[in-house]
Order: C-alpha cells, then structure tokens, then sequence
C-alpha cells in the first residue's frame, strides 16, 4: 500500500491540488516521499505547521532510529513531504533541500535558528532537544547522532 492510498480524502486532495499544478507547469506528476508532524502532541504540531507555512520554521531533525522498517529511510534532497496540523488535515507540502547526519553537539547557530522555535539560539535549541530527546540519548548525549535536514514550502505557493 502507498503512502498516498493512507492519507484522508482533504489531505489526497490538497496533494491531488499541488500534482496538477506542477503538470499543468509541464513538470512530471511528483511523488510524496511522507507526511510531517512537528512535535508530539497537537498543539505543537500546530504550532510547527503555522511555522512552516510562514517560511519561519525551514529545518527539523530526528534520531535515526526514528527511520524504522524496510520502507522508512532518512529524506533526501528533492524529496516532497505533506505537512499536516495536529488534527492531521493538511497546510503545506515542504522539499527537502539538504539533509546531514552528524553528532547531537556538531549541530551549530545556523541551523538552531533556522529551526524556527523559540528564542532561536544554539543554546536554547540544545536545552529544548536534550529534552526533547532525553530517553533515547546516548550517555554522552552531544554525541547522539541526529538526522538534520533543511527544507523549503513549495506550496502553496502563496498562502493567504
């Protein structure tokens, strides 16, 4: 079964929308590579969309243990992903530009602010991820391995 037969009918229709759009531009038909959830509850899932879809929030990050099963694997550059809110409807659809795997404590200023969350700054984004991250840190926790990846809202193109 595809990613796209699992979504429900608004969030196949917001894809449907965006497919065609990049036809009618002569493009290929595009593929969803997955949908993307910000946070762990709804509130934060929509707090991350609206972060999204006003070009504040451009990176995220996870473990690579969170890549389970044969058919899940890191994004790669190009890939396109359906962001949804916390009632799983969806608000955008975002590309991966570039994607990094390095160590929790490699992660630098750049990318803290381009996470787009709270005050922007390294050391908030470390104090909030550590947390975030506690249970499935490694016991020297800045040398956890964490999938970092940029991305940019390609749709739509402009949102009200």
């Amino acid at each position: 079964m595809n990613l796209e037969s699992k979504l429900t009918t608004g969030a196949r229709s917001f894809w449907a929308d965006y497919a065609a759009a990049q036809v009618a531009r002569g493009e290929p038909s595009p593929r969803i590579y997955d949908t993307m959830v910000i946070g762990d509850d709804a509130a934060s899932a929509d707090t991350g969309a609206r972060l999204i879809l006003s070009r504040k929030k451009t990176a995220t990050s996870a473990l690579p243990s969170d890549f389970k099963g044969p058919s899940q694997r890191p994004p790669r550059p190009g890939d396109l992903s359906l962001v949804l809110d916390g009632n799983g409807s969806p608000v955008c659809i975002v590309e991966t530009k570039w994607v990094l795997t390095q160590q929790f404590g490699d992660v630098d200023e750049a990318f803290a602010r381009d996470y787009g969350e709270w005050d922007g700054t390294l050391a908030t984004w470390r104090e909030r991820m550590l947390s975030h991250y506690a249970d499935r840190l490694l016991s020297d926790p800045l040398a956890t391995q964490l999938v970092c990846e940029r991305f940019l809202r390609v749709w739509p193109e402009h949102p009200d």
